[in-house]
């Protein structure tokens, strides 16, 4: 048996322990005295060591940063491209176009984690927040009065920029990924 207090194997009928003169078996060993038991206990038989495994934590492109990746490399430039063959072709066609495509570039490095892949994201957010903002002045501005199909459409762009943007500042799998957050 071992030691409660100290850890130290001693023979099984002792009821105080000979090395450090305490009770061996009425208290339960403190945590300091179970690692020399344990790695006693290890060094005795290959067979018995304690599986002692930390949380891990994802160091990949998964969850819901895969899922972001997809969004800009597959889902939005879809649905850009949907948007322009069905309208007229104007300017705001050619830069949702446009912003697609460099959300495509952004997906790309994420899903690759490239060591820029954090200054392209700022800036795409930049533009994200730059692109809802002329959105909300555009309908604050509107003489013939906003329809409630384009307040739905810009209150989303504000809740999608802001949940995505808090996820890259806070994601434990983003921090394991990068190194660091947003």
């Amino acid at each position: 048996m071992f030691c409660a207090r100290c850890g130290q194997k001693i023979s099984d009928d002792s009821e105080i322990c000979p090395l450090c003169g305490r009770e061996a078996n009425l208290c339960p060993p403190s945590p300091q005295a179970a690692i020399p038991a344990l790695e006693q206990i290890s060094t005795m038989s290959p067979n018995l060591t304690p599986a002692i495994e930390l949380p891990r934590k994802p160091k990949e492109v998964g969850g819901w940063l895969m899922f972001f990746c997809i969004l800009l490399i597959l889902v939005v430039p879809i649905a850009v491209m949907a948007m322009a063959w069905s309208g007229d072709f104007g300017i705001e066609i050619v830069f949702n176009i446009a912003w697609a495509a460099y959300g495509v570039l952004v997906g790309a490095m994420l899903w690759n984690v490239h060591p820029r892949a954090f200054l392209l994201l700022w800036i795409y957010f930049g533009m994200t927040a730059l692109m809802v903002a002329l959105a909300v002045f555009n309908l604050a501005t509107n003489e013939e009065g906003a329809t409630a199909h384009d307040s739905i459409l810009v209150f989303r762009s504000v809740i999608y920029s802001v949940a995505w943007f808090l996820y890259f500042k806070r994601s434990e799998r983003v921090k394991a990924t990068f190194g660091r957050n947003l």
